[in-house]
């Protein structure tokens, strides 16, 4: 006790995880660095939307990103699950009632106002790593 020591992280890992924990370091002043096997940002392409808490004492608040993922927010109306080679292994979602096809790709309403509610957040993994990485 009483002890002044300088720590430094090493991070395994620039996905949402290693970025966060990262984030969260920074916060209390602690020195990291993130190691990531891919070349560039963009050589992961992972697209696909995350649902997230929009508690104001949730991690995202707490790591300081919270409104920045409220602006990303994207409601979700429907949902698929595909494996591999990209087959569809099942679907669900009210945004699939009925059999409108236009009602089918107007699925994912991103950035339009007036569609957004609060409640559980969704933004896609890629864009929740740059929130973080910039952050």
């Amino acid at each position: 006790m009483g002890e002044s020591r300088s720590v430094q992280v090493a991070l395994i890992g620039g996905g949402v995880g290693g970025l966060a924990a990262g984030v969260a370091l920074r916060q209390r002043d602690i020195d990291c660095v993130v190691y990531e096997r891919d070349e560039h940002f963009e050589s992961r392409k992972n697209g696909y939307g995350m649902t997230l808490s929009s508690e104001e004492n949730g991690p995202l608040g707490k790591l300081g990103i919270l409104q920045r993922c409220m602006d990303l927010d994207c409601v979700s109306t429907e949902h698929w699950t595909f494996d591999g080679e990209g087959n569809v292994l099942g679907y669900f979602g009210r945004g699939l009632i009925g059999g409108d096809d236009d009602k089918r790709r107007r699925g994912s309403l991103c950035g339009d106002d007036d569609k957004r509610r609060r409640g559980s957040l969704r933004v896609q993994r890629q864009q929740l790593r740059r929130v973080l990485l910039e952050r």
